[in-house]
């Protein structure tokens, strides 16, 4: 009974842990993605300005804002990617605490925290139609909005087709960013799970 009691406190405190971990994951991508934006919003200011600018400046300026577009997009999708870790194990530990007596060796502990991971699975988790997801999906698009400012510089370029080239880019770099989120946010997902996705969280690996 003691030793129950101790594993059930102990899985208590992993579970109040996952949560403060992925507070402080959502912390962390808020913070990445107010940073851009202020980043984004001097790019803009300075492009607009009365102080006319060269075109070695104006390519630079682009790459630095592509660059650091770059950077800022894989930084909030790993952020996501653990967020959907942390939250996946407390589940399990929750619905472990809730419905089972804590018992056995640290190992069967693991495994059954593993069986609530694959329990609680659904196929339609790892689409983007999730808040998470969605928020670092209008990132991207807005990472890809600096195109437009250069474009728009250009001279011998008719309206038209200043245009097609901005949307042309606009949509190839935020489809391939949204790929690489699709791709490993369905990693994160499906940790624990079988096949390829096997390897359990560290966190339950830990306990």
């Amino acid at each position: 009974m003691e030793q129950n009691t101790c594993r059930e406190s102990m899985l208590l405190s992993i579970y109040q842990e996952c949560n403060e971990h992925a507070r402080e994951q959502a912390k962390m991508r808020n913070s990445m993605i107010t940073i851009y934006l202020a980043l984004f919003a001097a790019y803009v200011g300075l492009l607009n300005g009365e102080k006319p600018i060269s075109e070695i400046i104006l390519y630079s300026l682009f790459g630095a804002m592509l660059f650091i577009g770059f950077l800022c997009i894989r930084a909030t999708i790993d952020y996501r990617c653990w967020i959907i870790r942390y939250l996946s194990c407390a589940r399990a530990v929750s619905s472990l605490l809730m419905q089972e007596d804590v018992n056995g060796s640290a190992a069967d502990v693991s495994e059954k925290l593993r069986e609530r991971m694959n329990y609680s699975k659904d196929v339609k988790k790892h689409t983007l139609n999730r808040m998470g997801n969605m928020i670092i999906v209008f990132f991207i698009i807005i990472t890809s909005a600096p195109v437009v400012f250069l474009v728009d510089r250009l001279m011998g370029l008719s309206t038209w087709l200043k245009l097609v080239i901005s949307t042309s880019y606009m949509i190839l770099y935020s489809t391939t960013h949204i790929l690489i989120l699709t791709n490993q946010v369905k990693k994160a997902d499906n940790e624990g799970g079988e096949g390829k996705y096997k390897k359990t969280p560290w966190i339950i690996d830990f306990y």
